[in-house]
């Protein structure tokens, strides 16, 4: 529709994008949301989800949250997405150059997403973008062709067979090179445990508040909204430590927030390769706070008896450990001060022949450590190496 109004076919391109804009809105609005989710969103919005929680207010985020909008579309990966589309055929793009504006749509969907790393030209999202730059690169040969310059086009052709080789192996999915390296893909884990373990949390039917990447896994089986949505009573929060549309320091408020908040109780967290995943009820009416079983009030006195002492360069925090009679490691770690932020552990137990490394958040990520009571003592426990008992035992303060 863009590239026909360019041809100063004003009516038919606006018919087209107007109409195409009308059947995306039928389908996101009636097929897609009520297949999706019981909220009436379109199920995708939390890709935008810095620009706002709905279609509409995607589409206004240019006047309404100006910020966000700009600052995601000319971030520098978009440019480095760009150059990468347009650089193997280059030479060719540039002899039928506006039949590229076809692809401007799309092109500002995947650079608004909120993930940084959607931009590539490897990932699903682009797939569209790639078929029209073929398209219109053959289209640039065919002119070439038809007004007789071969040396040109040879000159062409050899650019482009170089710049997707290099481009394959600098951004594409070989075996050892490249951004995304599939070897690399291949030998993730699998996550299935982990997703089953959350839903099996969630009461059916439950509306979800979560992060993107588990929101993602959720949709198809409960409605679902972002974190920064409304909550209503009998609803769940799932979300992981990890900052993903959020940067560090907002994931840290919107944390403390919910500690704070008496109808907010812990459900259950996880920790799946050192990636924190914590879940929250949002209860009808206010509660006592729920203790947790593994945080205790504990003098000092009574911690001394709990372990050997850990040295910690953080002297707000005291760190104790004891060897179980199955080999497993218990750790307490205690607040001898009121924290001055959130605490994350990196334990390391190191045997002649084994080692385990393990990131843990104080309190499993369910209670920031400065929302607690000085004296509270955050206890966990670690499993065995391989038919030994760890000689070395040292943990380090992430955050």
């Amino acid at each position: 529709g863009m590239f026909i109004m360019l041809r100063r076919d004003y009516v038919r391109g606006a018919l087209l994008c107007a109409g195409m804009a009308i059947f995306f809105l039928v389908t996101a609005q009636i097929f897609i949301s009520s297949g999706g989710t019981e909220t009436g969103e379109y199920s995708q919005m939390f890709h935008y989800s810095q620009l706002g929680d709905t279609i509409w207010e995607v589409c206004l985020s240019p006047m309404l949250n100006p910020k966000a909008f700009w600052g995601t579309l000319f971030a520098p990966n978009n440019l480095v997405f760009v150059l990468m589309l347009i650089f193997p055929s280059c030479f060719f793009l540039f002899e039928r150059p506006l039949l590229l504006v076809a692809g401007l749509p799309i092109l500002t969907g995947v650079c608004l997403q909120s993930s940084r790393d959607l931009q590539n030209v490897v990932l699903q999202y682009g797939v569209e973008l790639n078929t029209l730059v073929i398209v219109v690169a053959v289209a640039g040969a065919s002119h070439m062709l038809k007004t007789g310059n071969r040396r040109k086009l040879f000159g062409a052709s050899v650019a482009t067979l170089f710049g997707a080789i290099a481009l394959h192996l600098l951004a594409g999915k070989t075996l050892v090179l490249g951004k995304y390296p599939f070897a690399a893909v291949a030998e993730r884990p699998d996550a299935s445990e982990l997703i089953e373990f959350l839903k099996s949390k969630l009461p059916p039917g439950v509306t979800v508040h979560a992060t993107p990447r588990i929101r993602a896994q959720l949709f198809f089986d409960f409605p679902t909204r972002s974190l920064a949505s409304p909550i209503e009573p009998g609803s769940f929060y799932v979300m992981s430590l990890r900052p993903e549309t959020m940067t560090q320091a907002e994931l840290t408020t919107f944390r403390r927030k919910l500690a704070s908040d008496s109808t907010i109780a812990p459900i259950t967290s996880a920790n799946w390769n050192d990636l924190e995943y914590v879940m929250f009820a949002k209860l009808p009416n206010p509660r006592k706070e729920q203790s947790l079983p593994f945080l205790k009030l504990i003098s000092a006195e009574e911690f001394t008896k709990f372990g050997t002492l850990i040295p910690s360069e953080n002297k707000d925090v005291e760190i104790r450990c004891r060897v179980l009679s199955n080999r497993g490691v218990q750790l307490g770690f205690r607040l001898t001060e009121r924290a001055k932020s959130d605490l994350k552990f990196r334990i390391s137990l190191i045997g002649k022949r084994d080692s385990l490394i393990k990131e843990i958040s104080f309190a499993n990520g369910l209670r920031p450590a400065d929302t607690v009571e000085p004296g509270t003592a955050f206890f966990v426990q670690l499993p065995s190496l391989v038919d030994e008992t760890p000689e070395k035992i040292h943990v380090q303060t992430i955050i």
